[in-house]
């Protein structure tokens, strides 16, 4: 969620969107149950912090191992770097 939060600030994506995720991962590393628990029970979304997109990507990533929003975010760091620094 982290890696998600600082991909999308490189690019410059909307800076609430970004807060979104930072808030999601400080509220998983702080829930009384592991991720896989909260997804599995259906309770991710009753979690203070994480919303409906980010509790989205966050089953994809517990179930599927991967989220399509990870999958660009990550496919798109080098470009975005040297955008930054070229």
């Amino acid at each position: 969620m982290r890696e998600i939060a600082f991909f999308l600030r490189l690019k410059g994506e909307n800076a609430y969107k970004a807060r979104a995720y930072e808030k999601a991962a400080f509220a998983l590393l702080h829930a009384p149950h592991e991720a896989t628990e909260l997804v599995s029970a259906g309770i991710l979304k009753d979690v203070p912090g994480i919303g409906p997109a980010t509790s989205t990507v966050i089953a994809d990533l517990v179930t599927l191992g991967e989220s399509p929003l990870h999958r660009v975010r990550t496919r798109t760091r080098i470009s975005a770097i040297r955008e930054r620094v070229g």
